[in-house]
């Protein structure tokens, strides 16, 4: 995903093909949805199909950003998972970005979170955007990236090195960090804090805790 916001992957280029990886690894693709699973006979139910056993069962069905507690954020605020719904608006967005961008104004993305998925983001958009040709330097820095985080340190699952490197890089690109800063709420153009503290932003990137 950073490869790709940062212009370097095309989507096609994310994606692989199952079928062949399967016949490959000798596996077997059923596509079809779960309808139940019965841990004590060990079998999965699938509907018009039999039932298929296991022996071990292992479940890798994606997440999505824990967004259930803040009102607003499912209308007013992009999550970056599932990946296909980011992938599908992320275009408009970068548009969007370099048209304001090439007219002299600002423009301001806010990410949420205060993991590596933040960073990575915060990296890549403005990789991206430093690498279009179109806009000169002084329309880039027209640019705003903050990253808010209700952590009291980003990276805090990460070692020292690794975090006092991000911090040297981050301020390096001027990309501003707000820790301390839990998001509650948003609304359109604006991120609503805890302490009812308000944030505009034009695009808001939330990459927060997995449900």
């Amino acid at each position: 995903l950073p490869g790709f916001l940062s212009g370097m992957y095309s989507a096609e280029e994310l994606h692989i093909d199952l079928r062949p990886l399967a016949q490959f690894a000798k596996a077997r693709i059923i596509q079809a949805d779960i309808q139940n699973i019965n841990l004590v006979a060990k079998e999965v139910i699938i509907p018009s199909r039999p039932n298929i056993s296991f022996d071990m069962l292992s479940l890798n069905i994606g997440s999505e950003p824990n967004l259930g507690s803040s009102p607003g954020t499912k209308d007013h605020a992009i999550p970056v998972k599932p990946l296909a719904a980011f992938l599908e608006r992320w275009p408009q967005i970068l548009e969007k970005a370099i048209d304001s961008l090439a007219q002299g104004q600002q423009f301001k993305f806010v990410i949420v979170g205060g993991g590596p998925a933040s960073v990575e983001l915060a990296f890549s958009i403005q990789y991206r955007i430093d690498h279009v040709p179109s806009l000169n330097t002084s329309k880039k820095s027209n640019l705003q990236i903050q990253i808010i985080s209700a952590e009291s340190s980003l990276l805090s699952s990460h070692n020292s090195r690794v975090r006092s490197f991000t911090s040297q890089e981050l301020a390096k690109k001027n990309i501003d960090i707000l820790l301390d800063t839990k998001m509650s709420a948003c609304k359109s153009g604006t991120v609503i804090c805890e302490d009812h503290t308000e944030i505009s932003a034009h695009a808001i990137i939330c990459a927060t805790g997995a449900s």
